[in-house]
């Protein structure tokens, strides 16, 4: 991306979008001007940015190079005095992007294994209350019938008996699935939160990095939610 070809609204959209990735309203709110004098910039008509604007958005982002941000000269990110806390580096954010990604994507796949799961045994019980059910009616008419009645109904009850103790048994024997279905579901959103937790420090560690690093830091974020948000092949 050449700096010097985008207009300053193109920056500013760049700052937006892929720096601060908030939406336009939030980036109004953080340097407190209107939805639409931020709109405005990127209507049809292309609003040029006031001064007061760009007076609020240097306030707002005072690592954002203002040489940058108007004439499109140098780096976006000022460079900044290294800090003596230890920094990820570059190949650390990539390992911890890609695992993140990893575990989203198996993410949805145990979660469709739970649904699958859940649904089977909603389907199960439903079959026992079902049976259930008809036993006690069977039951219930049996004093009323006569004996040779009675005989074919006890057939009958001794078969929905039989019928109900095997779903019985399929339903005891698929229990544990979903049991543990749910508990790897749990494990899995668990270890999916501790991810995005390391990410955000390290993501919050990169304004102690030169101008390039941080460039590359952002570009790196920027993949992860775009990964993150592309259906699995």
């Amino acid at each position: 991306m050449n700096n010097k070809d985008l207009s300053v609204n193109q920056r500013i959209k760049f700052l937006i979008d892929e720096y601060s990735m908030l939406t336009q309203r939030a980036f109004a709110e953080k340097i407190g001007v209107s939805q639409s004098a931020i709109s405005s910039l990127f209507s049809q008509r292309e609003n040029r940015p006031g001064l007061d604007m760009l007076q609020k958005i240097a306030i707002a982002y005072p690592e954002v190079s203002l040489d940058w941000l108007l004439m499109g000269q140098g780096q976006m990110v000022r460079n900044a005095v290294q800090s003596s806390v230890p920094v990820p580096q570059t190949n650390e954010l990539v390992q911890l992007i890609q695992e993140y990604v990893q575990v989203s994507k198996q993410l949805e796949g145990k979660k469709a294994a739970y649904r699958e799961t859940a649904t089977d045994l909603a389907q199960l019980r439903t079959e026992v209350q079902h049976h259930e059910a008809a036993l006690q009616v069977q039951m219930g008419y049996l004093p009323s019938l006569n004996q040779k009645a009675q005989e074919l109904m006890q057939a009958v009850i001794q078969q929905q008996q039989e019928t109900l103790n095997h779903i019985r048994e399929r339903y005891a024997a698929f229990l544990p699935l979903g049991e543990q279905a749910e508990e790897e579901l749990l494990k899995a959103l668990k270890y999916q939160g501790e991810l995005e937790k390391k990410l955000a420090e390290s993501m919050s560690a990169i304004v102690p990095l030169t101008a390039e690093k941080q460039m590359q830091a952002i570009s790196l974020r920027h993949q992860l939610v775009q990964a993150v948000n592309s259906p699995s092949v």
